[in-house]
């Protein structure tokens, strides 16, 4: 392994990470993901978060990242994180970027198109989260959800390999989870059953995809199973129509979706984008 130290931060990051640039936390905590094969991959957000990726399969890759809690530069010895592990997907912003999907918003008249970034998150997790619901599930949630949120700067080298340590036995499980794209797309199109989820009350903390059901929809493409990707695309907009029928989307939400499905559609029959591997 490379001697490869964590880069410098901007220098708005400070007023995050309790007066440090970077926090010893920072630089411990690098130094373990590198061993599992994660590089680094940004300062994001003037340093308020910070990212590091691994190859998971052609086009999508696992990703850590880290942002500060109960973190200011008054009490600089005292530090909180949360940690949370992500699939990212540069073929889904090729795709997304190639046919302009985020086009169909203009529907709404006063929105801003933006392009997608590089990569698209395509799924989200905490892992306090899984900490706290997976086998063998953490006993309250100081232990769990809320585990790394008040720390001792002093003790950022134990508190660094403490995550790393949770994360080699729920992390690795999560990304072994979705490691190819068959098994991807059916965590996606069935989240509401994610491993753990019984035990959650509150749903606003479960694994989270803005769009799942068009991300299934470009694996199964990807995958020559485009019976299932167009499947995927029907499932969106009668996920939304329902959503607009209990007054929790206003319907020009189904417009929207419409649009989006009629260029993915166009897009799978005219074979689509080339995948690159």
């Amino acid at each position: 392994m490379t001697n490869e130290t964590l880069p410098k931060p901007p220098s708005a990051a400070k007023k995050y990470w309790a007066g440090y640039a970077p926090h010893p936390f920072l630089a411990f905590l690098h130094e373990l993901l590198r061993a599992r094969k994660f590089a680094f991959s940004g300062y994001h957000q003037d340093g308020q978060f910070l990212t590091w990726n691994r190859p998971l399969f052609p086009g999508y890759s696992a990703q850590v990242w880290v942002t500060p809690s109960n973190t200011n530069k008054k009490t600089p010895d005292i530090f909180g994180v949360m940690i949370f592990l992500a699939v990212t997907s540069s073929r889904q912003a090729e795709i997304e970027n190639t046919l302009r999907i985020n086009e169909c918003s203009k529907i709404r008249g006063d929105f801003l198109a933006q392009p997608a970034e590089s990569n698209v998150t395509v799924l989200n997790v905490n892992l306090g989260w899984l900490v706290q619901y997976w086998p063998p599930r953490a006993y309250n949630f100081d232990d769990g959800y809320y585990r790394w949120a008040r720390l001792s700067t002093s003790e950022s080298k134990d508190a660094a390999a403490d995550v790393v340590a949770f994360f080699d036995r729920y992390g690795e499980n999560f990304f072994c989870l979705v490691d190819s794209p068959i098994k991807l797309s059916s965590v996606l199109l069935d989240l509401q059953n994610f491993p753990g989820i019984e035990f959650c009350k509150n749903a606003d903390s479960a694994p989270v995809s803005s769009s799942q059901e068009e991300y299934a929809s470009v694996l199964f493409h990807d995958s020559g199973q485009k019976l299932e990707a167009i499947n995927a695309l029907s499932g969106s907009l009668k996920k939304i129509e329902t959503q607009v029928a209990r007054g929790f989307r206003d319907a020009l939400e189904i417009e929207i979706q419409k649009c989006r499905i009629e260029r993915y559609l166009s897009w799978m029959k005219n074979s689509g984008v080339p995948r690159v591997e």
